[in-house]
This record gives C-alpha cells, sequence and structure tokens, in this order.
C-alpha cells in the first residue's frame, strides 16, 4: 500500500494485481488444486506449504434439493 502512495505522490501511474482464491478453495479437489499451483503455477517451498495449510481440515458440502453431503478434505 505504502509503495502505491509512493508511486502516486510522486505522479507515477501504479497497477495493483490482486489474486482472490477463496472461490477456488470451494470448488476445486484441494490435493487438484495444489499440484496445479506446484507444476503449472511454479508454487513451491513455504508459499506451497501454506497454501496446503491453509486448505487443511477445510470441508465442503454438496447439496441437491434438499440433500447435503458433506465432503471432507
Amino acid at each position: 500500500m505504502n509503495d502505491m502512495i509512493l508511486v502516486v505522490d510522486d505522479g507515477r501511474v501504479g497497477a495493483l494485481t490482486l489474486l482472490d482464491l477463496s472461490v477456488a478453495f470451494d470448488t476445486v479437489d484441494h490435493s487438484v488444486l495444489t499440484n496445479v499451483m506446484r507444476k503449472r503455477f511454479g508454487v513451491i517451498r513455504k508459499a506451497l506449504g501454506w497454501m496446503e495449510e491453509y486448505m487443511r481440515d477445510r470441508s465442503q458440502a454438496v447439496r441437491v434439493n434438499s440433500n447435503e453431503w458433506p465432503v471432507r478434505y
């Protein structure tokens, strides 16, 4: 944030890219997401460990009409 303020104050153009993965955690099997992040995007070491820790013990549920089935990762 401070870097963006400095850029704008200096009269230059700044760009910020944000990545929202919250939906990805809800819709994709966590092991598949981890493999894609590692193999396709090169996420490794601490960053990959952080993602795995974030996803650990989270649950999802599939609901069809009034029936719900929990999915545990």
